[in-house]
């Protein structure tokens, strides 16, 4: 019986091991689509939720539209709050209390359905062994927003790139994280201080990226300031390798579920004790209820890990790094240790195939080799995949000395099971990524690889990080961008480029501009003696010109000033040539500009 509070009291029944039953015979009953937990899963956590999806859309005209009863075998009957996601498919129940740990749970439910319709579903599932609470590093950045510490990069080939903005970001120490958007030419446009991962545009439009330190991803402005916070549901802890935020406003996840499981059950010798890392995919609709949820630990075999440490303290078995979606809702989802990609049905939660690693169903026709803990897979036209591929564990081919990494794309017969080798990437010299990395094909076909965590020395033993390569259809090399590696060694976790929107214009003889876009500015163009800055102000701003150690130069203008556009002249007369940085900062966030000054 549901009270006007929306707690849900249920009723006493006995307990008995059923895995499901779903639906009752009779015209107008229905079978269940999924249900979270999946019906007889085990270390379920103990704060979970409870979601039924059905065919066809709950019946809300009824008093009584569903029913959850709900009970654990030591902790009783429990109550909690019940909700409907916004296309009326899935009723999620919250229990008000979590479970006990190592307990059978058994779930009844009864749901009235449009056209008069009943949906019932009878499942059990049983907790984890031990609750375990992530706690996430914390990180002290030592500089403030006007103090950054820009990693120093240098373009290596600039060869007609392909026009537009480049999204990536940088990490090392605490003290190297950014965030940065710079041009097609390598050129710093835009940046933020922030341990953080997965910079991106999302399919909606908004700019995202995952905080190391608060284990959230941002939904950001283009100024850097933070409109939402998206974080995974049920005490599971938000992974950095994927967010897809659609047009219509859902969005999926990644968690990382941790578990003390019984190790023994998968591996002989095994400590007990050990804690077990799964992955797990979490869908959500507009309104950021959790209306999809399938579990690596209820699929996959910890075994298979076949590269990994399986006798440690922590067994990292999956370790997922992304996920795609098609145009029917199923899922590209790739497990780097498992060296597998799996596609996934959106709507039940099946397995529809598996490509790679120890249960592959794929023949592959013209590469005996295959991939070896790739990662950023992705749909492609026409039955094609694209991935990085790390090569880790890759066998050598008769000409290699090492197991590079490489981007790849293979195109897949879905009917006949049988996968060829389209295309490959191998950078000369060889580049060997230990993890990280990404593939993405622009408008124009060309691809632009980020490489990932690496370090390349040239024949002077300088030492470098190649950061991203663009290669054109005949893998000619349109551009190519490295980090020095000569002090701090910092990477970037993915490379993504975006077109660059139209430039903003400012209508003649009048005091503000008409319209403009914030993503345009801040703008620097060289004027007169020195640089023009133009920025949008929001009535304080200071500016602030740094050497390329962070130190302060000059202090351009700091204090009050118009809202909206504006125009600051930086004087380089008098300074020697090298490069500077022109550092903004407003309450609306902060920015970085390169000014290189060379008089000749």
């Amino acid at each position: 019986m549901k009270t006007r509070t929306g707690l849900i009291f249920v009723t006493i029944f006995s307990i008995a091991i059923i895995c499901s039953i779903s639906a009752r015979a009779g015209t107008g009953d229905y079978a269940v689509v999924r249900q979270y937990p999946m019906a007889g899963s085990k270390q379920v956590s103990t704060l979970t939720s409870i979601g039924i999806t059905s065919p066809v859309d709950f019946n809300l005209q009824k008093e009584a539209w569903a029913d959850f009863h709900v009970q654990g075998f030591s902790s009783g009957i429990h109550s909690g709050t019940l909700t409907l996601s916004d296309d009326r498919l899935t009723a999620i129940f919250k229990p008000t209390l979590p479970f006990d740990v190592h307990e059978m749970v058994q779930v009844q439910f009864t749901g009235s359905l449009i056209g008069g319709g009943v949906l019932a579903d009878t499942f059990t599932f049983v907790t984890e062994n031990q609750h375990l609470s992530y706690q996430a590093p914390h990180f002290d950045l030592k500089q403030t927003a006007l103090d950054p510490l820009i990693p120093s990069s240098s373009v290596l080939i600039d060869n007609n790139p392909t026009p537009g903005r480049l999204f990536l970001n940088s990490f090392g120490t605490p003290e190297m994280g950014n965030v940065m958007v710079m041009d097609q030419d390598g050129l710093l446009l835009k940046h933020l201080s922030a341990q953080a991962m997965d910079f991106q545009i999302q399919p909606n439009g908004q700019w995202t990226y995952y905080d190391g330190n608060k284990q959230v991803f941002y939904v950001i402005d283009t100024i850097f300031n933070v409109i939402r916070t998206l974080q995974c549901v049920d005490s599971i802890q938000t992974d950095l390798h994927e967010l897809i935020l659609l047009p219509d406003g859902t969005y999926t996840m990644l968690g990382i579920f941790q578990t003390k499981a019984d190790a023994q059950e998968h591996i002989v010798g095994v400590d007990s004790g050990t804690t077990i890392l799964s992955n797990e995919i979490q869908r959500f609709d507009a309104s950021g209820k959790c209306v999809f949820r399938w579990r690596g630990l209820d699929h996959y075999e910890v075994l298979d890990a076949i590269h990994e440490n399986l006798t440690g303290k922590t067994i990292d078995f999956e370790h997922a790094n992304s996920i795609d979606i098609d145009s029917n809702g199923d899922y590209l989802f790739s497990n780097r240790n498992l060296s597998e990609i799996t596609k996934i049905d959106g709507k039940t939660g099946a397995i529809l195939w598996r490509f790679g690693g120890a249960h592959n169903q794929f023949a592959f026709q013209n590469d005996s080799l295959g991939f070896s803990y790739q990662r950023d897979v992705r749909w492609q036209s026409h039955g094609r995949i694209s991935m990085f591929d790390n090569g880790n564990y890759r066998p050598l081919s008769a000409h290699q000395t090492v197991a590079d990494s490489r981007a790849a794309e293979y195109l897949l017969d879905e009917k006949t099971m049988q996968a060829w080798l389209v295309r490959e990437y191998h950078h000369n010299p060889p580049i060997v990524a230990q993890s990280m990395g990404s593939v993405q094909r622009l408008t124009n076909d060309n691809l632009l690889i980020g490489w990932g965590t690496n370090m390349t020395g040239d024949s002077l033993g300088n030492m470098y990080s190649v950061v991203a390569t663009e290669i054109t259809g005949d893998d000619s090399i349109a551009f190519e961008m490295i980090f020095d590696l000569s002090g701090t060694p910092v990477f970037s976790y993915r490379v993504r480029k975006y077109p660059t929107p139209q430039q903003a214009s400012v209508v003649e003889g009048s005091s503000s501009p008409t319209p403009y876009s914030v993503s345009d500015y801040p703008a620097l163009s060289e004027s007169g003696d020195g640089f023009d800055v133009a920025f949008i102000s929001d009535g304080q701003v200071s500016v602030i010109l740094r050497d390329i150690l962070g130190r302060e130069v000059e202090h351009v203008f700091g204090g009050t000033s118009s809202v909206g556009l504006q125009h600051q002249h930086i004087p380089t007369a008098s300074l020697a040539n090298g490069i500077y940085y022109c550092v903004l900062q407003s309450s609306r966030g902060s920015s970085v500009l390169p000014l290189p000054v060379v008089r000749r």
